[in-house]
């Protein structure tokens, strides 16, 4: 009935037949045949419970019939049958410690699994999630599982009476492994454990030699390498990028990161406005104003005062409108002289916008809403292929349930908007490009438009439930003192460009003041870098840390504060640690970097003090922060882990002497292991760290 179940039950046997002595033989077969009779009931149901019967828990359950002690050698032998029959199920039976590329949290839940299994036969428990303890002094994990399970089974068990039973049980039925050092029971039920110190000293001696972090195994936390697609910053062409950009170019960017870092096939896209009514108001306004535009191309740096001309003559003046709209429709038939005045204004305005991706380090593949144009009817027509579109007034539509209105894909007019486009683009995207994640970075505003896209493509048959993830990540408003959108002083929106100097400027000033007070080493010109690095950092930073759904005041002020969870603050805490390395190598002699390099068996991390532990722990808890963002898409828990990686590293290198004490190797081995990780951290948010500030 099950392929193995012989080898299975072989093996079981062989384990649990003990000594030959007749009596205890004849015994431990009667135990067999109560597991055998079970394991036959839930063949017939043709329950997966089979497998836990294998597993050995019916086999516990056989053995209460019997004093303790009665079958020594099956009661020894309890972890081989779940070992020997786990490998039958073809799930891997867990090991003494994580295996390469495993998260711990996912190592410590398979604990945790086999201990609910044990404890509770048959209960089947879905969720054996583990999560850090909120309180540190209890712990490093906790299992919150026990309230649940205790509501699950109140009434139909006599010897558990409370979720702190529930607990106990589980805690007593941990399987031996190297990694978890002690457990204890809190009067709610939680499990709480803590891990033991040369565990976490060999993983941060591991991490030290290998000189950079191992990305966590994709196959383990993704199910293998995923084809992602991510949709962030789209400017509209013709107009300057201003501070609403800002949240989905860095947001989308960082996501991009992460699930690069993780191993994934990103493709970075930037949906820029290039196609629309507007552009026959700019197309004509351009043609006047600069009719010789082919052989000299107008140096339109301010594009924002260009498109608001062009605006003031559309609505002032009829007879310019009424050469607007017949231009729109020249540019939509391919009209040669339209198309290269298009030309022209797509590539000033990409100059410009160039010129914002490499001061944020930003890299994208332009993909224009124009793109799409000649893939729009294919898809409406494989939309009322599948029975999704109706007609109203000559427009096409599409009705979804729960939603107020439909989505328009064809206008009554013939023409095509937003709706048209982004399902054409949605179609190419899983078809052509064969993505398999789609993640689209918008304000919150669009977030019922997208929805309505994902569903209408599910509703179509395109998204197989299966393979493909079809997520939006809507971004909350950047605002003023005053709570409203941020703007400048006279009402007009903030170019993107002027937030980036302003940044930068005040940085610098900051930094020539250190100077001056002989708090900063750095030139004249290394101020200057410095500042820029700082500054588009902070920017960064200020806005990642914030939980992307958010509305947040900007402030200048506190974004480059020296305190609090800031870039300023975690760059100038990496720089602290750098500096103790070098000093390590230029006045203590010791170099932790060459003598890690010259020495395939360095000595191992050796834990004391509670801020050693404290700073190892949390280094070791990267790899699960990543997957998390590579999950949600929220980059404010990275921001969360580097602060609290950062702070822990501040108290270390306040409590505990680093140059010049006894322990001072293993001190810099783990200043070493925190700069790899920090390092990685900061690259994640596309920031770039300073060794010297």
């Amino acid at each position: 009935v099950v392929p193995g179940l012989d080898d299975a039950f072989s093996v079981i046997l062989t384990a649990m037949i003990p000594a030959p002595e007749s009596i205890e033989q004849s015994q431990a077969r009667i135990a067999v045949a109560k597991l055998l009779q079970v394991a036959e009931k839930m063949i017939a149901k043709k329950e997966r419970c089979i497998f836990t019967a294998l597993a050995g828990i019916e086999c516990r359950q056989a053995l209460k019939a019997f004093p303790v002690g009665t079958f020594p050698k099956l009661e020894s032998n309890v972890q081989i049958i779940d070992t020997s029959a786990l490998k039958v199920l073809g799930r891997k039976a867990v090991g003494q410690e994580p295996e390469n590329g495993q998260l711990i949290s996912s190592y410590i839940e398979q604990i945790i699994e086999i201990a609910i299994e044990t404890a509770f036969p048959g209960l089947h428990w879905p969720d054996a999630k583990v999560m850090r303890c909120v309180n540190e002094k209890f712990g490093d994990f906790q299992c919150n599982a026990p309230m649940s399970i205790f509501k699950a089974i109140k009434g139909k068990s006599k010897s558990i009476a409370s979720p702190h039973g529930v607990g106990e049980a589980i805690a007593q039925a941990i399987p031996k492994n190297n990694i978890i050092a002690s457990v204890t029971v809190a009067p709610t039920g939680f499990v709480n454990m803590f891990l033991r110190d040369n565990f976490l000293a060999a993983e941060i001696t591991k991490l030290s030699t290998f000189m950079t972090v191992v990305p966590p195994d994709v196959q383990r936390a993704f199910g293998g390498i995923k084809k992602v697609l991510v949709d962030f910053s789209s400017p509209n062409i013709a107009k300057e990028m201003h501070v609403g950009h800002l949240r989905s170019t860095i947001i989308g960017d960082t996501i991009s990161r992460v699930l690069e870092f993780c191993g994934h096939d990103v493709l970075r896209v930037n949906h820029v406005g290039d196609w629309g009514t507007q552009f026959g108001m700019l197309i004509k306004h351009l043609a006047e104003q600069y009719p010789d535009f082919e052989r000299n191309p107008p140096d339109l740096t301010d594009l924002t005062a260009f498109y608001k001309a062009a605006k003031a003559r559309f609505d002032q003046d009829a007879t310019f409108a009424d050469d607007a709209r017949a231009t729109v429709v020249k540019l939509q038939a391919g009209d040669d002289q339209c198309r290269r005045v298009w030309q022209l204004l797509c590539d000033i305005s990409r100059k410009e916008f160039d010129k914002v991706y490499a001061r944020l380090d930003i890299q994208l593949e332009e993909f224009g809403e124009s793109f799409y144009n000649a893939m729009i009817p294919n898809a409406i027509q494989l939309l009322e292929n599948s029975a999704l579109v109706s007609y109203d007034q000559g427009a096409a539509i599409v009705h979804l349930e729960g939603h107020s209105y439909p989505l328009i894909v064809r206008k009554k007019d013939g023409g095509f908007g937003y709706d048209s486009t982004d399902m054409a683009a949605l179609h190419y995207r899983l078809f052509d490009l064969e993505r398999d994640w789609l993640v689209y970075v918008t304000d919150l505003g669009q977030a019922e438009h997208f929805h309505m896209c994902f569903e209408a493509a599910t509703n179509a048959g395109w998204v197989q439930k299966d393979k493909h993830k079809l997520r939006h990540v809507g971004f909350g408003v950047v605002q003023g003192d005053d709570g409203k959108r941020f703007k400048t002083r006279s009402g007009d929106t903030v170019r993107l460009v002027d937030l980036l100097d302003a940044a930068v400027d005040r940085m610098r000033e900051s930094l020539l003041e250190r100077v001056k007070a002989g708090k900063c080493p750095l030139s004249s010109d290394e101020v200057q870098q410095a500042a820029a690095i700082i500054g588009y950092g902070a920017v960064k930073y200020f806005d990642l840390h914030q939980h992307p759904e958010t509305n947040y005041i900007f402030s200048y002020d506190k974004m480059l504060s020296t305190s609090g969870n800031t870039a300023v603050y975690l760059l100038f805490a990496y720089a602290r640690l750098a500096s103790i390395i070098r000093k390590a190598k230029d006045e203590h002699h010791t170099d932790i970097v060459a003598t890690l390099l010259n020495n395939q068996q360095p000595t191992p991390l050796n834990l004391q003090h509670a801020k050693e532990r404290a700073l190892a722990f949390e280094l070791t808890q990267f790899s699960d922060v990543v997957v998390t963002v590579a999950t949600d898409y929220i980059p404010a828990r990275l921001c969360d882990y580097l602060y609290k990686l950062a702070t822990k590293l501040t108290e270390f290198v306040t409590e505990c002497k680093v140059l010049g004490d006894p322990r001072q190797y293993h001190r810099l081995l783990l200043c070493h292991a925190t700069g790899i990780i920090m390092r990685q951290c900061f690259a994640l948010l596309g920031i770039k760290p300073l060794d010297r500030i």
